[in-house]
C-alpha cells in the first residue's frame, strides 16, 4: 500500500528549507511513484506529526518524544556522536521505529515499513505510545518543587551554604537580603 501522496515538512526555521529539499529529492526514481509535496516549514508540526505514518528525523530528543507522544512510528537517520547516540538505542530497543546510517537506506526501510501495511505500523505506533511520557515536564516541576521545599532558605534562593571558613565573614546585610530574597521567591 502507497499513500496517495507524500508530504515533506523540513523543520528549519529558513525559506531555503523547501528548495533545499527538493533539490535532494532529484536521487533516483523511486520504484513505485508517489506525489512527492515539499510543504517548508511550518509552525503547526504537532497536527502534521498527528496525520504522519512515519516521521523521518534526526535524533533529536525533541522530535522523538513528540513522535512518542502522537504514536508515530519514527525513522531516525542521523545523531550528533555522543550527545543523541542513546536515542538511538532508545528508539530501537522500545520498537518505536529504527536507524539507518544513509538517507537511502532510511528512504527504503520507511518504503519497507510502507508496503508491510497497517501492522508494522501500528506495532511501532503502539510502541512509540508506550515510550511516551506525557507529563514529564509537570512531574519534573513537582520533583524539583519538592527538592527546593527540603533546602535551607538561602539555598532555595541559589546561594550556595556558606562554608564555616565563610560563614564568618558574612555580614547581617547579607543575610538579611538572603533571606528576603528567598521569602519573595517562596510566597512567604
Amino acid at each position: 500500500k502507497w499513500p496517495a501522496g507524500v508530504k515533506v515538512v523540513p523543520q528549519r526555521s529558513t525559506d531555503t528549507a523547501a528548495d533545499d529539499a527538493q533539490d535532494q529529492s532529484g536521487g533516483g526514481e523511486p520504484e513505485v511513484k508517489v506525489r512527492l509535496t515539499v510543504v517548508g516549514f511550518v509552525t503547526d508540526m504537532e497536527k502534521w506529526m498527528l496525520a504522519a505514518d512515519v516521521v523521518v528525523t534526526k535524533a533529536g530528543p525533541g522530535a522523538i518524544a513528540e513522535a512518542a507522544a502522537t504514536s508515530t512510528p519514527c525513522m531516525l537517520y542521523d545523531f550528533l556522536p555522543g550527545q543523541e547516540e542513546g536515542n538511538v538505542t532508545f528508539v530501537k530497543e522500545r520498537g518505536m521505529g529504527g536507524y539507518e546510517d544513509t538517507p537511502e537506506k532510511a528512504a527504503a526501510k520507511v518504503c519497507e515499513w510502507l508496503r508491510g501495511g497497517d501492522e508494522v505500523l501500528c506495532k511501532m505506533g503502539e510502541s512509540a505510545q508506550s515510550a511516551a511520557f506525557p507529563k514529564a515536564a509537570l512531574t519534573i516541576a513537582q520533583q524539583i518543587t519538592d527538592m527546593l521545599r527540603q533546602l535551607p532558605m538561602a539555598t532555595v534562593r541559589g546561594d550556595r551554604p556558606p562554608s564555616q571558613d565563610h560563614a564568618a565573614e558574612a555580614t547581617a546585610g547579607d543575610q538579611q537580603a538572603a533571606a528576603g530574597t528567598t521569602a519573595a521567591a517562596s510566597g512567604e
